[in-house]
């Protein structure tokens, strides 16, 4: 009924609508990174609240209530999910369209940010009843796969674009402690640290109580290890990014002397 769910919703959205996109699922659980993946979908909108943080509190605070279930199953957001997004097409060219030297992740913010810059937060639109069930991977290395393109396809987009940069709030908390602590005592920061996903996912472990349902425990390690990686890929998609800028700037510069040279010629 995908079809449907979204053509209703296309002829339901107010008149400034120009992007409408749905929710991703899990589609199997049958493992246990899939059964994680039921309750840390990385495969969500970016809300408003996450994207406008100006402090590491406030990103902390709205990373984590962004898996809420109390938002409008209807709302406007920063931007869509690529696997499950459409556009209108005048829209999509005014913007235009895709940027094409972004391989994986990130192509959809862009677009997304350049509609609601031209025509306002109001273009584009959420919809919790278009869903898409994805087949995620059923290993481990697969979601942290993913996680690492994302954190790379972030650190270029900052590049770009400046602001905040998009690390992963948790996974910084936990590596911050560790060098903080480490000069003091080693084993001390190993052990504070460790506690550090257990504290920002506590409801994991409370629900790990009341399901009586021990795996539960390890999804706060499950969740760390993903910020962990996307941190690194960060790091390494900010430093191609840069590498790539200078490259242009280097040729442009190299092109602008050679041409001054054949006037003087």
């Amino acid at each position: 009924d995908w079809c449907e769910a979204l053509v209703d919703a296309w002829d339901k959205a107010p008149r400034g609508t120009r992007a409408i996109g749905g929710a991703v699922t899990v589609a199997s659980a049958t493992s246990i990174t899939q059964r994680y993946l039921c309750r840390h979908n990385p495969l969500v909108p970016t809300e408003f609240d996450v994207a406008n943080a100006t402090t590491f509190a406030d990103r902390l605070s709205a990373y984590l209530n962004g898996e809420s279930d109390e938002r409008p199953p209807i709302r406007p957001v920063y931007s869509l999910v690529g696997a499950n997004m459409s556009f209108n097409h005048e829209a999509l060219q005014a913007v235009g369209g895709f940027d094409s030297t972004i391989r994986f992740g990130g192509d959809e913010e862009k677009v997304c940010v350049d509609l609601r810059e031209r025509f306002g937060d109001e273009a584009v639109i959420y919809c919790t009843s278009i869903a898409v069930a994805h087949l995620f991977e059923r290993s481990l290395s697969d979601t942290l796969r993913r996680s690492y393109l994302y954190g790379a396809s972030n650190g270029r987009t900052w590049v770009r674009q400046g602001g905040i940069p998009g690390l992963r709030p948790a996974g910084g908390l936990f590596v911050t402690l560790l060098f903080v602590l480490a000069p003091i005592s080693g084993f001390g920061a190993i052990i504070t640290a460790f506690f550090v996903p257990f504290v920002v996912w506590r409801r994991w472990v409370k629900d790990a109580v009341y399901e009586h349902n021990a795996e539960v425990v390890t999804y706060p390690l499950f969740a760390l290890a993903q910020e962990l990686v996307a941190n690194v890929g960060f790091f390494a998609g900010w430093r191609e990014e840069r590498r790539r800028v200078t490259r242009e700037k280097d040729s442009r510069s190299s092109d602008t002397t050679l041409t001054a040279e054949q006037g003087q010629r």
